[in-house]
């Protein structure tokens, strides 16, 4: 068996995802909140709430979003 300590070392690119990994996924949230507040604007939906529900549901507000049929103008 191989030392503990070269076993158990973090690689450059796995440090990397540690350390931005939920930059990364936070910055993946609100692009996906706003794609939920311009769908609900689209739909005569409120805006707001559709923000907040696309960063906090991520792609399962997008579908509920999608499923309301588009508002005619």
């Amino acid at each position: 068996m191989g030392n503990v300590i070269d076993t158990y070392t973090i690689g450059p690119k796995t440090s990397f995802l540690i350390i931005f990994g939920p930059a990364i996924i936070t910055l993946i949230n609100l692009i996906i909140a706003l794609i939920a507040s311009k769908m609900a604007r689209n739909r005569g939906l409120l805006p707001v709430p559709a923000f907040f529900a696309g960063l906090f549901t991520s792609f399962i507000s997008l579908f509920f979003i999608a499923m309301f049929p588009k508002k005619k103008q």
